[in-house]
Formats: structure tokens, sequence, C-alpha cells
């Protein structure tokens, strides 16, 4: 009969369910909807089947509010039809992960750098594309695919996974899927030993000795490889200014070609450049970014050999948004990737000299900064670095080099 529980009394202040002209509902306490009594229609019959249900979705009700985790609209204590859940499963079950991605990096875009979107979301999608399915729930067949029959090494395998991986962690939290089916499917997929080892700047350190960092000055000064017949912007000379402030601040390539005059400050003695905006690859080419890699900005003082460099290359109508290091065709940013393949590579290999990335440039200055007894705190502010990274990627492969124990 209405009023009373079926199994009894209801103890004040929890939730009860009770019995409406042979149908069942939930009827909650009075105090928790301001002295008035709430109910709940379940919309089940009065059987012993469903006073078993009721009294499932009781339970939970007085649970949640033990917790302090009661829902007051109520729909987490609603009966769901299986045609409902039915519906509410359909739409995400049928989501494939190629669509997924998409969203995701659209998603991702803006708050990543676009050479993040351009070179390694792109590559993401290229192997999506080549999946046999793209259905989140053949998951395993992906995950075997990836593994064994795409072909990938072990760092874009370990790259491939972990991305996979994000995308789904977030579509379950943005309620697209209802789980992430590769989270137990990649956990044997371990990260490569070179790339636990070594991270991305330090992964290729050779560093020129001095003898060979002065003979590449002097070959790109006097255009020593030049063809003959290369037209003035082709002058490896046009270069020689760019390589010597990098072989002698030790600043990443990317910091130098973005210097601009306003950066350059020079008084009596002593000339500083402020480091704020990086040159990086985007979707739609070469665009600055501010803000560096590990920091804000950076402001050294720089030495005499560099203050007497930017001195002598110093126009005197230069305006302060005038490029430091222009291209010297386009007069607008140097394109590394240009430089290191049509000038860097055929440079060194004329020298008999191996082929190291122009980025060792970088590793050369502070590898014999810190080995000629400089300062390390000192170096790494410098160059923007931390005095662990100095002791581990430069100093601790030197066989002479005893790591301080402070």
């Amino acid at each position: 009969m209405f009023g009373k529980t079926p199994s009894g009394k209801a103890s004040k202040g929890t939730v009860s369910f009770v019995s409406d002209k042979g149908r069942l509902r939930l009827s909650f306490p009075r105090e928790m909807f301001g002295g008035n009594r709430q109910y709940l229609s379940l919309g089940l019959a009065d059987t012993p089947e469903n006073r078993l249900i009721a009294e499932g979705k009781k339970l939970q009700a007085n649970l949640d509010i033990r917790n302090g985790e009661f829902d007051f609209t109520l729909k987490k204590y609603k009966l769901q039809s299986h045609l409902t859940v039915i519906e509410s499963i359909k739409p995400k079950s049928e989501v494939k992960l190629d669509e997924l991605w998409e969203r995701y990096v659209a998603f991702k875009k803006p708050i990543v750098s676009p050479n993040t979107v351009k070179h390694g979301y792109r590559q993401v999608a290229s192997h999506i594309s080549k999946l046999p399915s793209t259905s989140i729930d053949e998951a395993i067949k992906i995950r075997d695919f990836l593994v064994k029959e795409a072909g990938l090494s072990p760092e874009t395998l370990f790259r491939i996974k972990t991305q996979i991986n994000a995308c789904c962690n977030w579509a379950v939290d943005s309620e697209l899927i209802d789980s992430n089916p590769f989270i137990k499917l990649f956990k044997t997929i371990k990260k490569p030993r070179s790339e636990r080892k070594a991270d991305e700047d330090f992964e290729d350190i050779k560093p020129f000795t001095a003898e060979e960092r002065d003979a590449i000055i002097t070959a790109f000064e006097n255009n020593t490889y030049c063809s003959r017949f290369a037209s003035k912007d082709k002058l490896h000379s046009n270069y020689a200014p760019y390589v010597k402030f990098m072989f002698f601040t030790g600043c990443r390539p990317n910091e130098a070609i973005a210097l601009q005059w306003k950066h350059i400050d020079r008084k009596e003695s002593i000339t500083t450049v402020l480091f704020e905006q990086v040159v990086i690859d985007g979707d739609d080419g070469l665009e600055l970014r501010q803000g560096l890699k590990t920091q804000k900005r950076r402001r050294i003082n720089v030495s005499n050999r560099v203050r007497e460099l930017l001195e002598s290359i110093h126009p005197q109508d230069a305006k302060p948004d005038d490029l430091v290091f222009p291209s010297p065709s386009s007069k607008g940013w140097i394109n590394t990737g240009n430089f290191s393949q049509r000038v860097w590579k055929p440079l060194l290999a004329k020298m008999g000299m191996e082929y190291r990335k122009p980025y060792n440039m970088r590793h050369t200055f502070i590898t014999l900064a810190s080995q000629s007894g400089s300062n390390i705190k000192d170096l790494a502010r410098v160059v923007g670095n931390t005095p662990e990274v100095i002791y581990k990627h430069y100093l601790g492969v030197t066989r002479d080099f005893q790591m301080p124990e402070t």
C-alpha cells in the first residue's frame, strides 16, 4: 500500500521505495528538498523481481547521501530502458579512430606549436590512414597491425601508440567513447632504450674540436669551397657571421635566426643579446613565435669577439626590426633546413669532415667552454640549459672529468 515501504518503515533521513497503485517509486527524505516530499517513479510494476531492482536503486541513493555524492537531479537513480541504453552506446561504438584523431587535433591545435601539428600529428594521421580498420572495436587488430605489419621502427611505434593513447583518453574525457581500448593493449610497447637515455637535443652530440671549428669558419669567410660560378647571394661568406655567432655563443639555431637589431644592446664595453623569440616551421612555412624552448627569455653578455662581430655587420641604416642574420637571397629568415642541406653538408664533405648537424655548433661551444674551466652555472644560464644538463650530456662523457659530489 502507498505510504509504506515493502520492506517495512524507512529510517528517518534515508531513501525508501514505495508502491503506489501497483507501481514502484523511490521516496526521498523531506529535509533534502526543503521540507517537501520528493518521489521518483521507477516505471516498474510491484512484483518480487522488480522490488529487487528498486532495492538496488534505494541502496545506491543512500550510499551517495552518506558519501556526499547525491545527485539532486535524480537522473542517476532513474531506471534506463534497454532501448535507451542501446541508443546511448551505439553512436559511441561507431566512432572511428580516424574521426577521433581529427577532432583531437582540432582541439589541440590552438595550444600546441605549429611544428607539432605539421610534423608530429600529420605523421600519426598518415599511419592511421593505413590501418586495416579504424573501428575502436577492433583495437586488437589495430595493435597487431602496428606491431607486426606496419614496419615501424621502435621509436616510431612508441610515438604512434603514445599519440593514439592520448587521443582516446581525450575522447573518454570528452564523452565521445566509454573507455580507451588501447590502454592495456599498448602496455607491452615500451619506450626504446635510445629514447629513454637521451632527449631530442642530445641524441647526436658530436662537437668539433677548436681546430675544426676555426677551419670551418675560415672556409665560410673565404668561400673556399664555393663554386666559381656561384652568384653573389650563393657565396658561403654570406653565412659566415651566422656560423661564427653560433660557434661563439652556443645559442640554438632558431634563436639566432630570429634575432633583430632591437635585441642587441651595445654600450661602451659591454654588448648584451636578448633571446626572446624563435623561428619555427609552421603550417604555412617559417613563422615567428614568442618565447624560447625552456624559458620565456634569456639575456647574455657576449664576449669581445662576438661584440666585434656584431659591430662589423651592423648596417648604418639598420632599423630595430631588421634581422641580424638575414637570408642572403630573400633577406627574410634563414631556412635552417636549406642551409644544412645546401651549404653546411657539402662544405663539410669537401673539407673531408664527418657530417654533423649544424646543431653541433651549439654542442661545440658548450663542450669547449665546460672543459676549459668555465663556471657551469654561468654557462648553463648563457645557453639556456640547467647545470644538470651540462654535467650529464657534456661533462659526463669526458673521460678525465670527475663529476662533483654536490
